[in-house]
């Protein structure tokens, strides 16, 4: 089953407000269900503030482990690692 949700683009500062409030809302009954936050298309940085939660300090770690690994030089992407949003 695939349950992505991809929220409108607001137009009005108070829709932003409720569209950000609802992600919240729906990210955490997704992760205590045991889902995930990304989808097909990765995380993103919508949903960046969640993948701590998701996947706890010691999988941030290793994916900075792996990001530095295969990207000494930070390159690739530069600025959109998980790790960037962590508070490690």
């Amino acid at each position: 089953f695939d349950g992505n949700f991809h929220a409108m683009i607001p137009t009005k500062e108070d829709e932003v407000d409720k569209i950000e409030e609802f992600s919240d809302r729906l990210a955490y009954i997704v992760l205590e269900a045991g889902g995930s936050v990304s989808g097909e298309h990765g995380v993103g940085l919508g949903k960046a503030r969640y993948v701590e939660r998701e996947f706890g300090t010691s999988g941030i770690k290793v994916m900075q482990q792996v990001k530095e690994a295969l990207d000494p030089r930070g390159i690739m992407n530069p600025g959109k690692s998980y790790y960037m949003s962590s508070k490690l």
